[in-house]
């Protein structure tokens, strides 16, 4: 129990340093307009867009590993009107497409910068919707997850609450059939963020024993 415990503390101390990095490059300018290009990105409401740009084509066409085609399925490209929180976000059309590496983009403070909370909140809602459709937790999608989570700020408002209730469930839910020390590690660590540091869990004792209903 008690190496759980310094593992948890450990996770917890991790994510807090990089939520203050993240803090100190936004009071530097970085990722601002002014400082360098902006990053082009889908609009907030596409989610199959949000999914490509974060995880690439393969895996957002649920082919991890598998042969990567150049050729994107139109309706994939097609996002939803534009709101007026988007259009600081994102350019125009499908802009963004040609900008995607094949991998998809990695998570970097550039990007995150670009996002407000409330553009943040819609991204990771998107990857709670695709966990609760039973998407693969790759390491790419737990890496943005964990970013985006860094981003999140306190204290929370009642959909986001609600939003990461609903990735506790299903992180604790895969965990009490997981058999993959790998994948344990990643749902664990999203556990004691989510559970822990955000408060939606009931503690430590709760989380590392428990399937959250």
């Amino acid at each position: 129990q008690s190496g759980k415990k310094k593992w948890v503390d450990s996770t917890l101390t991790s994510f807090s340093n990089l939520r203050m990095y993240i803090e100190k490059c936004f009071e530097m300018g970085i990722g601002s307009k002014e400082t360098m290009e902006r990053i082009p990105c889908p609009p907030m409401k596409d989610r199959s867009g949000w999914h490509i740009f974060c995880l690439g084509e393969q895996e957002a066409m649920g082919n991890v590993g598998g042969y990567f085609d150049d050729e994107m399925e139109e309706n994939d490209l097609e996002g939803n009107e534009m709101e007026e929180d988007d259009v600081d976000n994102t350019e125009s059309g499908n802009d963004w497409v040609s900008h995607v590496p094949q991998g998809g983009h990695e998570t970097s403070v550039r990007i995150l910068a670009q996002m407000d909370q409330v553009m943040t909140r819609r991204i990771l809602s998107h990857h709670v919707h695709y966990m609760e459709e039973g998407w693969v937790l790759s390491k790419k999608r737990t890496a943005w997850i964990y970013a985006l989570l860094a981003r999140i700020e306190r204290p929370l408002h009642r959909d986001d609450a609600a939003m990461m209730h609903d990735l506790l469930k299903e992180c604790t839910k895969r965990r009490a059939t997981c058999h993959c020390e790998e994948q344990l590690a990643m749902l664990n660590t999203l556990i004691s963020i989510v559970g822990i540091y955000f408060e939606q869990g009931g503690g430590y004792q709760a989380l590392m024993v428990a399937k959250i209903n």
